[in-house]
């Protein structure tokens, strides 16, 4: 029987620069938020949003995280910002994509384990309430200003100098 020194250590890494995505989703005055149930947001409200699988495009990994903790489909429409910040860990970054996406179909409800409330909030009653991260707030108010842009899907294209290769590269561009 083989010992415990015997077995390969696993260990799980976290990488030092962490690209995520967050998801602004609007229907009717309301924002989709989710209470999270983990980490430094724990029982505070927040955006939908997670870390980018690898292989995935951020766009793409905006609906999947919408899908994950909610059950809600989502169409992307565009980016609205990007966030850079440090986590608690000064080896670490992290930079969130923020993406505006539309309400398709389903109603919220948590789903994933790591929140244990998924709705559509009021934009006035998320003004008035102290559980809510103030990255909402903040984009609530400059939607309703209009002051909201997002940069829109112009291209998508295979590049064609890697027709030689196995995958060619393939791109999206927002602006």
């Amino acid at each position: 029987m083989p010992s415990n020194t015997d077995q390969p250590e696993y260990t799980h890494q976290i990488p030092g620069n962490i690209t995520a995505v967050g998801a602004f989703v609007v229907r009717d005055e309301r924002v989709l938020v989710v209470r999270l149930t983990y980490g430094p947001t724990e029982g505070r409200y927040s955006l939908p949003g997670g870390w980018q699988d690898v292989g995935e495009e951020l766009d793409t990994a905006a609906v999947r995280e919408v899908r994950e903790e909610t059950g809600v489909e989502a169409r992307c429409i565009g980016m609205i910002g990007m966030r850079t910040r440090t986590d608690r860990d000064p080896e670490r970054t992290i930079v969130d994509l923020m993406w505006l996406l539309e309400h398709e179909s389903g109603e919220p409800h948590p789903r994933d384990g790591e929140a244990d409330d998924a709705r559509y909030m009021p934009f006035d009653e998320v003004l008035g309430r102290d559980d809510v991260e103030e990255i909402v707030r903040f984009l609530i108010d400059r939607y309703r200003d209009g002051a909201l842009r997002h940069l829109c899907l112009v291209g998508k294209n295979v590049d064609e100098t890697d027709r030689n290769t196995e995958k060619p590269e393939e791109w999206k561009l927002f602006a």
